[in-house]
């Protein structure tokens, strides 16, 4: 071995050694200052610094000498480090701003003009500046920095993001949108991002004068860049018809405005401003583009079908807002629509769009929507159970996509279902089981409405151990579980009994037949009073009083539910009746705070304390 190499060896192990001991007294010096021993931390660290440069230890010097305001020892701290790294920017900004708290003005600025000589083409120390400047509270050098920048890089929107994110967490509105904007100048692909950022300052309403004048005064110099904006901020604030005006203002030439277009006619129909939205469908159909594009006409057409199909409906909304059976569980929905006053108009309309598409797009990928939208209309609206099953499997020949063939396939076994043929339900679910959960989940519910309550919980108890409690669906079958397991695996056999007929007023909602719904859950209550269930059956058969707008017998069950172990469901029952169906808010009120006063902890409570506030405010204006 030469000498050459046992003197590398020596001077390895005395690194390591030496690295060890750092990361050991670093370790002890940061437990110390975790813990108040800030004196002992300190001369730790100044230990480890003396041996060598250790750059957390000088970082967490630094902060500490900072934060005790030694000013002089930061200063010293960092001439030290600035000698070991002249290379770097940071040190004189870092010493520019010991000196300058400790009013040394002239040094700051000397170190300040040093480093911006010596780093002046790294655009990163303009940044530097503008963050050092603002938090010492220097407007003057701030503006400064900023206007030297631009001039030096030839670019007048340098900085502006800084300058915005920096005054839009001061909520300094202003001059966030003007920077914003000014940004977006130079970087128009950054449109979304800035689009973004504008509407969340439009969260506060004081800033919505700032925003139009700047984006009017922006449009000016650019409108085909900034309109599209202005658009998306009137109709975040809900001002639809003028955001109507900013889309008809701009021009209609490229595949980009019908993008934008159909974008706003969809958000117009989700918004439910149906007129509107029917005008901004038109007006893209009326365009020369977008009628030599079948894709471009088919979302249209279907769109236009969509918004005449939401409203079919009347706006006016006697839905409950608070008192549910089993609210949103998959193995209680009710699929249908049961308003009684429906638009005829809308409806013929709805059709006829649908059909224009089937007749002028056939073979397009727009027929299988158009198809399932008209099973959808016949099904949950007009219980024309063959009409949807037609319209359907039509549907489900043209599909492509995935989810929409499954949502097809699981409404065509709904359809049997609702025809009530049990047998050809139980054998498609069984055949498309391997389709995924929710098929599972409806040959689970051809079980129990076949009277295999056994079979039925045997399989729920399967879908629980193979599914993850985070699974969207999981809370749902442990619900279903409990509430078999409750009324009838741990019931006598009159609950048993009970439980079986109360299913046949599921199985009959399940086809619409409220009346025999509404008969079944009745018997289970006159006959079995007893049983487990028949509170249930008492909620039950008071929504599909509802349903069929049987108020008054609505009413007596409903005060028949206060006397039972669901007494915080009948009171705000009774207020919903009075405030939604017979438009009496002031004695609905009374109802709601009977639950608010008798039953403070029921998970009611809270949704309903808030309704009141707002149901007072509406009466008092």
């Amino acid at each position: 071995m030469t000498k050459y190499s046992l003197f590398l060896i020596l001077f390895f192990q005395l690194s390591v050694s030496f690295s060890q001991n750092n990361s050991g007294a670093l370790r002890t010096a940061q437990l110390m200052e975790r813990s108040g021993n800030t004196e002992n931390a300190v001369a730790i660290y100044s230990d480890i610094l003396k041996k060598g440069h250790n750059q957390q230890a000088y970082i967490n010097l630094k902060k500490i000498y900072s934060r005790m305001e030694q000013y002089d020892d930061l200063a010293s701290l960092i001439k030290v480090y600035k000698k070991r790294a002249p290379q770097k920017m940071e040190p004189y900004l870092d010493l520019g701003e010991a000196y300058w708290k400790l009013k040394k003005e002239g040094s700051a600025r000397h170190e300040w003009s040093i480093a911006e000589e010596k780093f002046g083409t790294n655009i990163n120390i303009y940044k530097k500046f503008f963050y050092l400047f603002t938090n010492l509270g220097l407007s003057k050098d701030v503006q400064s920095i900023i206007d030297r920048t631009r001039e030096k890089f030839n670019d007048p929107s340098i900085l502006s993001m800084d300058i915005a994110n920096y005054h839009f967490s001061r909520k300094s509105f202003k001059i966030a949108v003007i920077e914003y904007l000014n940004y977006l100048s130079s970087h128009p692909v950054q449109i979304k991002m800035i689009t973004d950022r504008i509407l969340l300052i439009s969260d506060d309403e004081d800033a919505h004068d700032i925003i139009v004048n700047a984006l009017n005064n922006s449009i000016k110099k650019d409108a085909k860049l900034y309109r599209p904006l202005l658009a998306d901020y009137y109709f975040k604030t809900q001002q639809f018809d003028k955001a109507f005006t900013q889309h008809v203002t701009l021009s209609f030439s490229t595949e980009k405005d019908i993008h934008r277009w159909l974008e706003f006619a969809n958000g117009l129909r989700i918004e439910s401003q149906y007129e509107m939205a029917v005008s901004a469908y038109e007006t893209i159909l009326m365009q020369n583009n977008v009628q030599t594009s079948t894709k471009a006409v088919g979302q249209a057409l279907l769109g236009l079908g969509k918004t005449f199909e939401d409203n079919i409906i009347p706006s006016e909304n006697r839905s409950l807002s608070f008192v549910s059976f089993f609210g949103e569980n998959l193995f209680f929905e009710d699929p249908f629509y049961h308003q009684k006053n429906i638009s005829i108009q809308s409806l013929d309309t709805a059709f006829e769009l649908y059909d224009s598409l089937l007749t002028f797009m056939p073979s397009s990928s727009f027929s299988a929507s158009a198809y399932h939208r008209l099973g959808e209309i016949q099904f949950r609206l007009l219980n024309d159970f063959d009409g949807a099953l037609k319209s359907y499997r039509a549907a489900l020949i043209s599909a492509s996509k995935p989810k929409l063939r499954k949502e097809i396939q699981l409404r065509i076994g709904e359809m049997y279902l609702s025809k009530g043929d049990l047998d050809e339900a139980q054998h498609y679910f069984g055949k498309l089981k391997k389709n995924g959960a929710k098929f599972q989940y409806q040959f689970i519910l051809t079980q129990l409405f076949s009277g295999k309550i056994d079979t039925a919980f045997g399989l729920l108890e399967q879908e629980i151990e193979n599914s993850q409690p985070l699974s969207v669906d999981f809370n749902d079958l442990l619900e279903f579980r409990n509430f078999i397991s409750q009324y009838y695996h741990n019931g006598t056999e009159i609950d048993k009994h009970a439980f079986e007929l109360f299913v046949f007023g599921e199985f009959y909602l399940r086809q619409k037949k409220l009346p025999e719904s509404a008969a079944s859950y009745a018997f289970v209550i006159e006959h079995y009073p007893d049983a487990s269930i028949s509170d249930d059956a008492i909620l039950r058969e008071a929504l599909v009083r509802l349903k069929l707008n049987q108020i008054p017998e609505a009413e007596i069950l409903s005060e028949q539910l206060t006397k039972t172990k669901l007494a915080d469901k009948g009171w705000v029952l009774l207020g919903e009746i009075q405030e939604k169906f017979k438009e009496n808010p002031e004695e609905a009120l009374n109802f709601y705070y009977k639950l608010l006063e008798e039953f403070p902890e029921s998970y009611l409570a809270e949704p309903v304390r808030l309704h009141v506030r707002k149901l007072k405010n509406q009466l008092k204006s």
